[in-house]
């Protein structure tokens, strides 16, 4: 396919409305939880600060990239691209790239000192070599289902061992029920789940974003759904909607929900539901083979693709970056 090169790349910055915003993250064939208008806005409801780029190239919209911002002093801020930018046309032109992450780093309006990261959606990192980034972190790893594929072509693409344990689990008696969407009727797998992780003994972000984001994303914004067995509570998982696809953020299973597989029979009608509701894309979350090697294999057999990102640059030279931390730490 021919790449037409820009002659121009123009950023507009806190432009755009939330709807405006939003209306432009559907037209691209993914975009991340983080970059949706309402995680930005939770960012600031915990002392953060966000902008919003929208990028155009010859007077078209080509990309969107939200900005997270962490000030440590008045001097010295921490600016992130997670997961962005949103690129809206896929066989959009490197050289173009490379424009737009030139613009964005002379035009982020930030004062003071800054450090800049942009963890970048693709794996191929030919427009961040061109723009000059520095690669400092190597890239993020997770699994995206394609909910567009009809449900016998889903249960198919599942690993063998994996829809085994989902025939196991329909065979059960387990009731999967939608949670309720009010914060006092989900507070429960909240609790659970800061539980889990005082066991295992990992970190996560906090649950006090979720009944945030929701109050700033709509009510629609969550998607919940628990398991029982003989009236028992063995179950749950939570998912965080953005436009036209689905982040998995939460999934608890009691000892005896593991015996009886209720997480893949909770993940298996999640999947069913989200596609009816219009859900594009699903994306299971991180994968940390070291650390949760088990839910690592769970993921991975639920029949998905396995997406890696490029890594973490850095968008000031490398002179400035050492200045900028040494800056931080005197």
């Amino acid at each position: 396919m021919l790449q037409k090169i820009a002659r121009t790349v123009d950023i507009d910055w806190n432009a755009l409305p939330q709807k405006k915003w939003g209306a432009l993250l559907e037209r691209a064939p993914y975009s991340a939880l983080q970059q949706h208008y309402a995680f930005g806005e939770a960012v600031r409801h915990f002392g953060g600060d966000a902008h919003r780029a929208r990028i155009r190239a010859d007077g078209r919209d080509i990309g969107l990239a939200q900005v997270h911002v962490r000030h440590f002093t008045e001097l010295f801020s921490l600016a992130t691209i997670m997961r962005g930018p949103v690129w809206l046309d896929p066989a959009l032109a490197p050289e173009t790239k490379a424009s737009a992450y030139k613009e964005l780093r002379r035009t982020l309006p930030i004062d003071g000192w800054r450090l800049t990261l942009v963890m970048p959606e693709s794996a191929e990192d030919q427009a961040e070599k061109q723009a000059g980034l520095k690669r400092i972190i190597s890239g993020y790893h997770t699994v995206l289902i394609d909910l567009q594929a009809d449900e016998d072509a889903l249960r198919g693409a599942m690993n063998q061992k994996w829809r085994n344990r989902l025939r196991a689990a329909e065979k059960a008696n387990l009731r999967i029920t939608t949670i309720g969407r009010r914060p006092h009727q989900y507070d429960w797998l909240l609790k659970s789940e800061q539980a889990q992780r005082k066991r295992a003994r990992y970190g996560a972000m906090s649950t006090a974003f979720v009944p945030v984001f929701q109050e700033l994303g709509g009510k629609q914004s969550l998607f919940m759904l628990q398991a029982e067995h003989d009236g028992e509570r063995v179950g749950g998982v939570l998912f965080l909607r953005h436009g036209a696809a689905a982040t998995y953020h939460i999934g608890w299973t009691s000892e005896l929900g593991k015996s009886l597989n209720a997480n893949n029979l909770l993940l298996w009608q999640a999947m069913r539901e989200l596609k009816q509701k219009g859900v594009r894309m699903l994306d299971l979350g991180g994968l940390d083979t070291d650390h949760g090697p088990g839910l690592a294999r769970f993921k991975l057999g639920a029949g998905g693709a396995l997406h890696s990102q490029c890594g973490t640059y850095c968008f000031e030279p490398k002179s400035i970056f050492q200045r900028l931390m040494r800056a931080h730490h005197s």
